[in-house]
């Protein structure tokens, strides 16, 4: 008997294959995706191991939602922000705001994303790849508006982009939930400082 369709899209229903995907991400966080096997993640949700099969296909599949999770949740919102009618200074205060949130607030999944990325297939890598571009032309929509209305200073934009999505990223290797810091404070602070790049 063939396995039961799957859906990819997860969040905001919640269910048992969300429940599935977030205790893989916290076993991969934890050993790692070759180092965690399909009847521990069954075992962590209460599952027999066949069981597990109605809701993913594979132990692949699992990662590649893992990391694509918080990109594809958070995606929707850097399309508004840069397609808002706000000035490209509030855009770009937001949009890194935004960014830096769903560091910490999907940080088991992109830490997975960091680790494990590797053992993707080809596919899988391309459709990241593809997600990741996206966001990339959010950010450079904005800035190339600033450079336009002359509120930004010249500069290489690709680089700029690196730059500021790679502070926004490192969030992953010292963040911390117990932290003296709340996540809006930290998104707050990495808004402000991203703004003295791209401000004369």
């Amino acid at each position: 008997m063939p396995r039961k369709k799957t859906t990819r899209i997860i969040g905001g229903g919640g269910g048992r294959r969300e429940e599935i995907i977030r205790a893989a991400a916290k076993l991969f966080r934890e050993k790692g995706y070759n180092g965690t096997s399909i009847v521990e993640i069954a075992r962590e949700v209460g599952l027999p191991k066949g069981s597990i099969y109605n809701y993913v296909e594979s132990k692949e599949e699992l990662l590649y939602d893992i990391i694509t999770f918080g990109i594809r949740t958070s995606l929707p919102r850097f399309k508004a922000i840069a397609a808002s009618n706000e000035n490209p200074e509030n855009k770009f205060r937001q949009i890194v705001y935004e960014d830096t949130l769903s560091m910490m607030k999907y940080h088991d999944f992109i830490t997975v994303f960091y680790q494990d990325r590797n053992n993707l297939s080809g596919k899988h890598s391309k459709e990241y790849i593809t997600y990741r571009a996206e966001v990339e032309g959010c950010f450079r929509k904005i800035l190339e508006e600033g450079i336009a209305e002359g509120v930004f200073r010249e500069t290489n934009v690709t680089l700029l982009i690196f730059a500021v999505l790679g502070m926004c990223n490192w969030i992953t290797q010292w963040y911390k939930s117990t932290g003296k810091l709340s996540p809006e404070k930290i998104a707050t602070f990495f808004s402000e400082t991203a703004m003295l790049l791209v401000c004369s």
